[in-house]
């Protein structure tokens, strides 16, 4: 035998014995003291076997989500082939991968268990229409233990992080919510409000207050639609007979109780929506 340095020499034992369990040193002696050389050993450990280990690898992942490929050589060099050969996120539920190592790796079979949960399940319902000024309280229907709800954008709503916020934009709105739940799995969908136009008020210019069931009462077609509106009506000489605000009443053509007389009378509505007030004129009639 040979040395890298050309050093001609024997080995004791003479060959590496495989046959027993263990450690064993072998001893190389060079051959001729001119050689230059000292003697040098080595040590050789036989096992029965070697468990592979792996990188760590996360033990869940979200369904379809990305998963990193499988390593084919072990941390201790093992080689080897996986079976399935990699990880399926698309199916829910725990499937076992088991490493089989190439012959003569000395190593013995090793299996990891993964489990792929669902993502949350997302139900936001059909796009909405509001009239401007009015809200809505979004209805979503969502699976899994949501631990997070984030709405985007986060304008025209009472609260951006919770499951159904009252929602009053004042504009055409693409609403995203994104939901976390307790696998740290993620789903997200869209809903448009849609913010029409408030419907015009329809003032009658007369009514007749008589008691008959028909026309008795002034009401104001769509006053509903303008939270805070108010009514005010005078007689010929201004002086005020009738207040109402937020629609709460219509005008039943009595002042403190009393049926006023037959004539005409004046109103002014305010519909708080920042545009000019409607004033007009109203008669009763009986």
């Amino acid at each position: 035998p040979t040395s890298k340095e050309g050093v001609l020499g024997t080995w004791s034992p003479a060959s590496i014995n495989t046959s027993a369990l263990g450690t064993a040193t072998y001893t190389f002696t060079p051959s001729s003291a001119g050689n230059c050389a000292i003697p040098a050993s080595v040590t050789i450990t036989i096992v029965n076997t070697i468990s592979p280990t792996f990188p760590t690898l996360a033990d869940s992942y979200c369904q379809n989500t990305a998963a990193p490929a499988l390593p084919a050589t072990s941390k201790e060099g093992i080689n080897g082939t996986w079976n399935p050969s990699s990880i399926n996120t698309a199916t829910v539920g725990s499937t076992v991968y088991t490493f089989t190592p190439v012959p003569g790796n000395c190593g013995t079979s090793s299996q990891i268990t993964i489990l792929v949960n669902p993502l949350p399940v997302l139900t936001m319902g059909p796009d909405l229409t509001i009239t401007e000024g009015a809200s809505i309280t979004m209805n979503v229907s969502v699976t899994g233990n949501i631990l997070s709800y984030q709405w985007n954008p986060s304008t025209g709503l009472n609260n951006a992080t919770i499951k159904d916020p009252v929602a009053s934009p004042s504009t055409t709105t693409t609403y995203t919510l994104d939901v976390i739940d307790d696998n740290n799995c993620e789903a997200s969908d869209k809903i448009t409000i849609t913010v029409s136009g408030r419907s015009k008020i329809l003032v009658p210019n007369a009514f007749s207050p008589n008691g008959d069931g028909v026309n008795d009462t002034w009401i104001i077609t769509n006053l509903s639609v303008y939270p805070g509106a108010t009514v005010d009506v005078y007689n010929r000489y201004g002086q005020a007979v009738f207040h109402s605000e937020n629609a709460n009443k219509a005008w039943d053509g009595t002042y403190n109780g009393k049926a006023l007389p037959v004539g005409t009378y004046y109103y002014i509505i305010d519909l708080k929506n920042n545009e000019k007030k409607t004033a007009g004129s109203v008669t009763i009639f009986k």
